[in-house]
């Protein structure tokens, strides 16, 4: 039975899909992965990506770093992404001292943001305006340096 869950995640994770949840507002109140509590009401960017992932993912840690980028590359337009992991503080702090990219994460490790932002799925992006209203969820990797999020992020930020 182990071996059956394990693949319906690796085919969760692998598959992609689109949600969208117009309307509905951005909150969330965590602690990041030093231990200091974080409550983010109205998101300070143009665009926000609160993007879910854990050090156990292997999609997402390939993911993480063209994230990473991606946002360094268009800070300046106004993007911003706020980064959630879902493992515990030991792991989520050896692993962003083992890989040093200079990202803070916020710890969700009993799912708590995950089930109010309805994510089954890791890793997953929410892309939030600047009113702090969600756009859309994008459930499974993105490919961040791809032709098609830049074009998607180009349009979200000229909004």
């Amino acid at each position: 039975m182990g071996l059956l869950r394990y693949g319906v995640f690796v085919l969760l994770c692998i598959t992609s899909a689109i949600t969208y949840a117009q309307g509905s507002t951005a909150t969330i109140k965590l602690e990041d992965y030093k231990g200091r509590p974080v409550s983010i009401n109205h998101v300070p960017y143009k665009l926000s990506v609160v993007h879910f992932w854990a050090t156990w993912c292997s999609p997402c840690l390939r993911e993480l770093p063209q994230l990473v980028k991606t946002e360094t590359k268009l800070k300046e337009l106004g993007l911003g992404v706020i980064y959630v992991a879902t493992d515990n503080r030991d792991d989520v702090q050896n692993y962003l001292h083992e890989q040093d990219l200079g990202i803070n994460a916020l710890l969700d490790q009993y799912g708590k943001a995950m089930r109010h932002y309805k994510i089954k799925v890791l890793p997953s992006s929410v892309f939030i305006n600047a009113d702090g209203n969600i756009l859309e969820t994008h459930h499974g990797p993105i490919d961040w340096e791809g032709q098609a999020m830049r074009n998607k992020l180009q349009t979200l930020l000229s909004r």
